[in-house]
């Protein structure tokens, strides 16, 4: 338990999975459309530039997140039905820096 006045330090893994989960899974589906127009061999992947050119052109993931989310690819061709998981690790990972930078506000 945190005492009062105590910031956190990071946050927690499994609240922020009931914060983000559902509203990630409705982006998901809705992307999803384009992920499957791209996949002609409908095997459930694409490659990174049909991934990059579908990511950056959605309103339902923040710039930052997009940059993130392409960054982090490092194959050629990429599983799109492994998207809500990869989104939810780059909010994890925003979401953890904000912290890490308001606190060293704090300093």
């Amino acid at each position: 338990m945190k005492k009062k006045g105590e910031k956190m330090k990071h946050p927690d893994p499994d609240s922020l999975k009931l914060v983000y989960w559902d509203e990630i899974m409705k982006v998901y589906n809705i992307i999803k459309i384009k992920f499957e127009e791209a996949d002609e061999v409908e095997d459930g992947l694409i490659s990174i530039e049909h991934f990059k050119n579908i990511i950056r052109s959605t309103k339902f993931i923040s710039p930052k997140e997009q940059n993130l989310l392409i960054r982090l690819q490092k194959n050629q061709i990429i599983k799109y039905s492994e998207l809500p998981d990869m989104l939810y690790n780059v909010r994890f990972e925003i979401a953890s820096s904000e912290i890490m930078e308001s606190s060293m506000n704090d300093l």
